[in-house]
């Protein structure tokens, strides 16, 4: 997914802190999605800001000497602060961001758009910089020979949108561009961050930032789940832990009367990962996590009398006692688990183990 944001969606969001800005930003993060910056509404939205400061400090100074002269004293007359820069802000902020140059846009496109008029140019109105900014998002996605929607959000739906029966669409002349380029990319308007967001994004889904939380909270995830997936495989049958060494290549007669089998995971989990996650109430989360053990070892215990004697490969170790026959190995097994995880408590509450297969030999 292809985001687009217009210059009046950020304005007056200038450090891009709001709760719409927020859940969008972790929407991004957990999903993948590529946030689009047009070089003009970068330039856009700075030029505003600095205009917006330089009013500000203009205003400061008027009532620093109003308050002076009230006999008023101690309220600064100027401020400083950091350097504002906000393609750097939207960088730093988000994970997937490219920027979308106008160098492409030829000056005979701007023309014809000018001369034609066709929106987003208006009759008796300039249209430049609307015309700019469209045209340099489709040669942007059309070089990049992307196939997927573009999610077009800006709230000046005069010039870019229709609206019939309250349904909001891409105007036709907009559409005519896309054709005429032989794109059949898919833009889909919304006319605030709000809409897109109630229509896109689970809030209880994407409240927090999965990857912050796992860099938080792994730790605690691997020990409590390697623990409890342990547990789980001990009372699995002996049934189904033949079908999954079969599955993995090992040969089936090597659970010939076996009685027992005993799991001990040697170095913990590895590349553990939140699939999805969700928020249950202030200390619970709801996750779904994929992870490994990485050196898993199987004991299978059966007696002298029932063993089936064979080669059973290498890396497979068989102990024969007077009344035990251990055959025990090391593997790889992989696993998805539903979790429920206390913050507060750090630790998991609750485990459903819905995946597991043994790694082929």
């Amino acid at each position: 997914m292809w985001v687009v944001l217009d210059t009046n969606i950020y304005f007056n969001q200038w450090l891009l802190e709001g709760a719409n800005f927020r859940v969008f930003r972790n929407f991004c993060h957990n999903t993948g999605a590529k946030l689009l910056l047009p070089e003009i509404v970068r330039q856009e939205v700075q030029n505003k800001y600095d205009g917006e400061l330089s009013q500000a400090r203009t205003e400061l100074e008027r009532l620093a000497t109003k308050f002076g002269k009230l006999g008023v004293e101690g309220l600064p007359s100027s401020v400083s602060g950091e350097e504002y820069d906000f393609g750097q802000l939207v960088r730093e902020q988000y994970r997937s961001v490219s920027m979308v140059e106008y160098s492409s846009v030829s000056h005979d496109q701007l023309v014809h758009k000018a001369l034609t008029p066709k929106l987003p140019f208006r009759e008796k109105e300039k249209g430049y910089r609307d015309a700019l900014l469209w045209l340099s998002i489709l040669d942007y996605v059309k070089a990049s020979d992307f196939e997927g929607p573009i999610h077009f959000i800006n709230a000046n739906s005069k010039d870019f949108y229709s609206s019939k029966s309250g349904n909001v669409t891409l105007h036709d002349d907009l559409k005519e561009d896309l054709h005429a380029r032989g794109m059949d990319t898919n833009v889909i308007p919304y006319v605030s961050l709000s809409e897109f967001v109630v229509a896109h994004v689970l809030q209880e889904l994407h409240d927090v930032d999965w990857q912050e939380f796992y860099s938080e909270f792994n730790g605690e995830l691997d020990d409590n789940i390697c623990v409890e997936t342990i547990a789980w495989l001990d009372e699995r049958s002996l049934t189904v832990l033949r079908e999954k060494l079969v599955e993995a290549n090992y040969p089936s007669y090597m659970m010939d009367g076996v009685f027992a089998a005993t799991f001990e995971a040697w170095e913990g989990i590895e590349d553990s990962d939140i699939v999805t996650m969700r928020k249950i109430d202030e200390d619970r989360y709801f996750i779904e996590y994929a992870f490994d053990i990485r050196v898993l070892e199987i004991k299978l215990l059966s007696s002298p009398t029932a063993h089936t004697q064979g080669y059973l490969g290498a890396y497979i170790d068989v102990e024969v006692d007077n009344d035990l026959v251990t055959t025990s190995f090391f593997t790889r097994a992989d696993f998805k688990a539903s979790v429920v995880f206390n913050i507060t408590r750090e630790l998991v509450e609750d485990i459903d183990v819905t995946f597991f297969k043994l790694r082929s030999r």
